[in-house]
């Protein structure tokens, strides 16, 4: 019975937080470097984390320190000459 309510939250959140976001990276591009913004886009992972530990009482288990190797391992690749 919950689910249309979950679904409409869900729409709002990515459409108007997903929007926001966009807008807000945007300006940072203008009034800073590349390099300073692509270190904030590696911080949404770890921010979401930490959101969900303390914000919403979730457990910290292996899987997340499992993900956050794979996507340091990834901006490692991503960023090696």
């Amino acid at each position: 019975p919950e689910a249309p309510m979950a679904f409409l939250n869900i729409a709002i959140l990515g459409a108007i937080g997903t929007a926001f976001g966009v807008a807000m990276f945007n300006k940072l591009l203008q009034i800073s470097s590349i390099v300073f913004a692509t270190s904030v886009t590696y911080t949404i992972p770890v921010t979401a984390v930490l959101v969900g530990v303390f914000y919403l009482n979730e457990a910290l288990t292996w899987v997340h320190g499992l993900g956050f190797a794979i996507i340091l391992a990834g901006v490692w690749l991503a960023n090696r000459k």
